[in-house]
């Protein structure tokens, strides 16, 4: 399977045919990898540029860093409790919050008031001599972000694990076998669900 996207022309005329999806629909691990190959030719080609061209580069980089540090919470992280196209709220994924840790929160608001602090969002104060970031901070601020985004998937997926141990053990152990068949013989299924049956 590969990507294909047809993007509107502002002129009017017929939609230009392109290889990949457009930066919105990219998920978390896309633009990181996006993210880096932009910090590849940014290394590439910046000895060939004056200040103000690498500020607008770097600053258009952070803009997109911090989007992405965006997309991951809302996709990794709020995204596994509530599924925003239905809202169906899934309460056992909430335990995917409390293995959230203070130093997860620390790394995380460290460096998206970074990636804010470089983004063209605001303009920069004439008391402060603002200086872009050098290459290897934002070389730096990218593996921070993926190596979060890795632990905090770890967590849905032990969990994921967990529950699937559980329910095999349920299913086949057998020291929870009499509880199952004591449990089944009380529970009757009008509709003809199919219950857990020894």
């Amino acid at each position: 399977m590969c990507e294909r996207a047809i993007e509107r022309r502002l002129s009017g005329q017929p939609g230009a045919c392109l290889t990949s999806h457009p930066w919105k629909a990219k998920d978390v691990l896309q633009r990181l990898q996006l993210l880096e190959q932009e910090l590849a030719r940014i290394s590439r080609e910046m000895n060939e540029w004056d200040q103000e061209r690498y500020e607008r580069e770097t600053a258009d980089w952070a803009g997109r860093l911090s989007e992405t540090w965006e997309r991951l919470i809302n996709m990794e992280v709020v995204g596994k409790i509530v599924d925003r196209a239905s809202q169906e709220v899934r309460p056992r994924m909430f335990r995917v919050l409390a293995r959230i840790t203070e130093n997860d929160d620390r790394e995380f608001q460290s460096s998206y008031a970074r990636c804010s602090r470089w983004a063209r969002r605001h303009d920069k104060s004439i008391n402060v001599n603002y200086v872009a970031p050098a290459l290897d901070e934002l070389t730096s601020e990218v593996s921070a972000v993926r190596q979060w985004y890795d632990r905090v998937r770890k967590y849905s997926s032990e969990f994921a694990t967990s529950l699937i141990s559980t329910v095999l053990w349920l299913s086949f152990s057998p020291i929870a076998r009499p509880w199952l068949i004591l449990r089944d013989s009380r529970v009757r299924s009008d509709a003809g669900t199919l219950l857990l049956s020894h």
